[in-house]
């Protein structure tokens, strides 16, 4: 097992620069618990997710704010990977976790509740409902993401974060 630490975040990652471990944490989220994960290697923050106790997974840019307010934090050096580590958001990164690839065209499920929206800044929101906009159930990802005039791995990110809430398929 590995040791509790009572810091925020930015201040625990100072704290473990250096060092490849696995952070974990209990967030809150509209009045639903989850699981958050932070996956360091040699000091830099390779992934971040959290999982919510209803299955609804946020990754990424769209985890981080929930993650960063966490004061208690189990940290494991060294894990074992509990998956293929794949680059994911801090606030200062533009890499993210690609979804995986598809060729069929992506089709909006339900609305968009406008409550799983309240951690997002303006300008995710917006990005978020640009993207959104785009599902017809005519493009497929790839088209999406060329049209738009987004970096690739945002457009990625925002429509695994739509899928995971099931608004898209």
């Amino acid at each position: 097992m590995g040791k509790t630490y009572f810091l925020d975040l930015p201040t625990l990652l100072e704290y473990l620069r250096g060092q490849s471990c696995m952070l974990t944490t209990v967030v809150t989220i509209s009045g639903k618990s989850g699981n958050g994960y932070v996956f360091l290697k040699d000091g830099m923050v390779i992934r971040c997710f959290i999982r919510m106790q209803d299955g609804v997974q946020l990754e990424g840019q769209l985890a981080y704010p929930y993650l960063e307010t966490s004061t208690q934090w189990q940290v494991q050096l060294e894990p074992e990977s509990p998956a293929p580590l794949q680059p994911s958001l801090s606030p200062e990164s533009d890499m993210v976790t690609p979804p995986q690839p598809s060729q069929k065209p992506l089709v909006q499920k339900r609305m968009l509740d406008p409550s799983l929206l309240g951690h997002l800044d303006m300008r995710q929101r917006l990005v978020l409902r640009t993207v959104l906009t785009m599902v017809n159930g005519q493009r497929t990802a790839r088209q999406i993401r060329e049209q738009l005039n987004l970096p690739p791995n945002v457009v990625d990110e925002v429509l695994a974060y739509l899928h995971s809430i099931d608004v898209i398929e």
